[in-house]
Formats: C-alpha cells, sequence, structure tokens
C-alpha cells in the first residue's frame, strides 16, 4: 500500500484500473483518485517521479485535482474507435 511505504521512494507508480476517474470518483474521500490518494502518491514519489493514470475518458475535475496537488500534467489521448487519456504528473522538486 502506498501509504505505508516510506516518502521519496519510488521514481514511477501507475494506476492503470478499470475505469480510471470519472463522475463516480469525485468524492474527497476516493482511495485512487482523490485528493488524499494524490497526496500520499506524491510522498511516495521521489522529487520529479511520475504517476501516470489511465482513463477510460478525459475527467476535467481529475486534471484540476492533480494540477491542485502540485504536478505538473501531460495529456496525452490515444485510441482509434475511443479516446482513452494517460495523465503523466510529475511531482516537482
Amino acid at each position: 500500500m502506498i501509504r505505508k511505504v516510506a516518502s521519496n521512494s519510488y521514481d514511477a507508480i501507475l494506476l492503470d484500473l478499470y475505469e480510471g476517474p470519472h463522475a463516480a470518483s469525485q468524492r474527497g474521500d476516493d482511495r485512487f483518485y482523490g485528493p488524499g490518494a494524490l497526496d500520499r502518491s506524491s510522498r511516495a514519489l521521489k522529487p520529479g517521479g511520475v504517476l501516470a493514470v489511465w482513463s477510460e475518458d478525459p475527467d476535467d475535475a481529475f486534471l484540476r485535482r492533480l494540477r491542485g496537488a502540485g504536478y505538473t500534467v501531460t495529456v496525452d489521448r490515444s485510441g482509434t474507435t475511443r479516446v482513452h487519456v494517460v495523465y503523466l504528473a510529475v511531482k516537482q522538486r
């Protein structure tokens, strides 16, 4: 579990879950995509580390939470029949 990891332990964390962030995961206590989860991920990452999150669809609220948590975020959209999204969030030093 990420909450039990020492600070600055990982170069990268990848979340590739079934649907990714979406309207139903907007609760503040969401254990994968909520503010607390983003804070725990940030603590576990080394400075310059990357939190990569796959999502079935774009989610502007999640993008705002990532930026609000202090990450620099790039959004990659790919796919031929459906636009999937990968958020690449870099922890600031």
